[in-house]
């Protein structure tokens, strides 16, 4: 029987990296995607993810504006997040 795997979400807004990005975790990780802040906001209210993968510029709602709503509203907590930027 084949283990279930772990969930993480990659918030990226550029197609390009986040194509590349999900190519590469993909074979380890179920992974969910979001091109914008609020869509990776809502997605993070309504899952539990093993950890984030944040651009600290996305559009609408930043990278760092969602490790502190994540914090100050007491959502879901993933085990790590990972701020980038590019």
């Amino acid at each position: 029987m084949e283990s279930e795997k772990s969930k993480i979400l990659i918030a990226e807004d550029e197609p390009d990296l986040l194509s590349i990005m999900d190519g590469l975790l993909s074979p380890h990780f179920d992974v969910v995607l979001a091109k914008d802040g609020f869509e990776a906001k809502k997605l993070i209210e309504s899952h539990n993810f093993l950890f984030l993968i944040l651009d600290s510029h996305l559009p609408d709602l930043s990278g760092l504006s969602l490790v502190g709503i994540i914090a100050n509203q007491q959502l879901p907590p993933p085990m790590s997040s990972i701020l980038m930027t590019t």
